[in-house]
């Protein structure tokens, strides 16, 4: 039987944290964890946030942005958004079968008449477009496989926010996004806001999973409080863990390692070395004129 967990929050930093916990010490076979976020932008753990996203917009906008312990690509969250997460715990993780992980999830979609394909990324489209991109996290004999679901997010939003400058030149091995077109399911289901998807989406899981409602325990939760004050709400994790990468333009070059400037040419003020790197990058660069 598959526990699920729904969230009435939207703290991004507490919904990451619940996850970690949930993935460490839950206990239970296997688990769906439902929540909404405030807008922000989450990273694949292995992703450059100054390359993935336009940190000047998120900034002006006051839009948070978090790293994830997954990796794959950069997604934005808001309250029309809604995410899943899989935890399935004593099974060897090399051998998961992901599309029966989360056919439960697909299943309770296709109950609401939605004609849903999946992609060999295990993302779900519809009419060719990408309603849903996931990623996974394994650790021996844990699984975890979670998602984002657009039903009503703001698009447009979502292109601001991931509208890279493309004025600078940046030589990174971290994890790069893949971009393709996006829909909003409540173009299919106008009827529905998006708390009545939800109570419909949950309804066809539970049949699908023969699924029971359950709250994680007090000290769970006070786990993921403590976590997500001393790791998902700081610069050290969301800035610190980037890759070591490169930035060129013209003849100059700078090389910035967790987050801070490590080699900058020499038009610099070399004062800046150790310094962490400004979210409005290329702003600063002006600001130092040298562009």
């Amino acid at each position: 039987m598959m526990k699920i967990v729904v969230s009435e929050g939207r703290d991004p930093a507490f919904h990451l944290a619940v996850e970690e916990v949930l993935f460490f010490e839950g206990e239970f076979d296997s688990l769906l964890f439902l929540y909404r976020n405030s807008p922000s932008v989450i990273v694949g753990k292995h992703q450059n946030p100054w390359i993935e996203v336009n940190l000047a917009q998120a900034e002006a906008e006051a839009v948070p942005v978090f790293r994830r312990i997954s990796g794959g690509g950069c997604v934005v969250h808001d309250e029309g958004n809604v995410n899943y997460s899989l935890i399935l715990k004593d099974v060897p993780s090399k051998t998961v079968d992901f599309p029966a992980l989360y056919a439960p999830v697909l299943q309770g979609l296709r109950e609401m008449g939605l004609d849903i394909q999946t992609s060999e990324r295990n993302d779900f489209r519809i009419d060719g477009k990408k309603i849903s991109g996931s990623a996974q996290y394994m650790r021996r004999d844990t699984t975890l496989f979670h998602g984002t679901l657009l039903f009503d997010s703001d698009l447009d939003r979502i292109h601001r926010l991931l509208d890279r400058q493309g004025e600078l030149e940046f030589e990174t091995h971290a994890a790069p996004s893949v971009p393709a077109p996006i829909v909003n399911l409540s173009e299919y289901l106008s009827e529905l806001s998006t708390d009545g998807f939800m109570e419909k989406w949950i309804q066809g899981i539970r049949g699908a999973a023969n699924g029971e409602l359950w709250q994680p325990g007090h000290e769970l939760m006070e786990k993921a409080e403590t976590l997500a004050e001393e790791k998902y709400r700081t610069w050290e994790w969301n800035r610190g863990m980037t890759p070591l990468f490169t930035v060129k333009w013209k003849d100059h070059e700078i090389k910035v390692k967790n987050g801070r400037f490590l080699e900058l040419s020499d038009c610099f003020d070399q004062t800046w070395v150790g310094k962490e790197m400004p979210e409005d990058f290329l702003r600063w660069i002006k600001e130092q004129n040298v562009y």
